[in-house]
């Protein structure tokens, strides 16, 4: 039902597809993390955070890296 809604808007689908996977990222490392804070884990905690702030940090490579060439491209015009 998602895709629908999407595919009438101008959102591209590779944007969508990073925001859901983004979500998850976060969902689960938030939940690994409060679980290790329960067990009164507070360091392995902080490095499930990490790792999910590295992990979301290489999902939107592609897309920086699209940016980065769009504003290129843009200076070029100039």
């Amino acid at each position: 039902q998602l895709q629908d809604v999407f595919n009438g808007t101008m959102i591209s689908e590779e944007l969508v597809t990073v925001v859901f996977k983004s979500l998850g990222v976060c969902i689960l490392t938030e939940l690994a993390g409060q679980v290790c804070k329960d067990a009164g884990e507070n360091a392995i905690a902080t490095k499930i955070e990490l790792a999910g702030k590295v992990a979301l940090l290489f999902l939107c490579m592609p897309l920086f890296l699209r940016l980065l060439q769009t504003a290129a491209s843009l200076l070029q015009l100039q």
